[in-house]
């Protein structure tokens, strides 16, 4: 009789990404107890807190940030059109939850997602297809990526 064979676990490497800019009117000191504060929710969080820890000092900050929270879903942190306001210029509603907003279980969340997933995959398999042209959309926060590490690359090179 053959012993079962014991499965060798397989480790999934998760990965994040993170879009810097130079002169930002906020310095990473600022963001950085809501990295700690996320970092206590979430074990992924710690790793990107560490990350960011590396670019303290400078005079670069995250502008985008996309961490993993769980294996296929992620956070996005975006600074976008920043602006310092006062308390008097916040329109009156603004921290007001929205009418139609709806709380989700991320067990509910995920279950949508796999729904609407395999739903694709059917469509998917029934010839309905994207064209070449719907395939090839420009996406203008990869170009700024490649900006952002082209500039990443340069500094690192010029400050060794």
């Amino acid at each position: 009789e053959a012993a079962p064979k014991k499965s060798k676990g397989s480790k999934r490497k998760v990965s994040g990404r993170c879009w810097l800019a130079e002169d930002f009117p906020l310095k990473l000191s600022l963001l950085m107890p809501l990295m700690d504060v996320m970092s206590h929710a979430n074990s992924q969080f710690t790793k990107v807190a560490k990350f960011m820890r590396k670019w303290e000092g400078t005079d670069l900050f995250p502008v985008k940030i996309q961490a993993p929270l769980f294996m296929t879903v992620y956070a996005l942190l975006t600074f976008k059109a920043f602006e310092y306001l006062r308390g008097d210029e916040l329109p009156p509603d603004w921290f007001e939850v929205p009418a139609d907003y709806e709380v989700v279980s991320v067990e509910q969340a995920l279950e949508e997602m796999e729904a609407s997933q395999a739903a694709a995959a059917a469509k998917d398999q029934d010839g309905d297809t994207r064209s070449e042209e719907e395939d090839a959309v420009y996406d203008p926060d990869l170009e700024e990526q490649v900006k952002l590490e082209h500039l990443l690359g340069q500094l690192s090179t010029t400050s060794s």
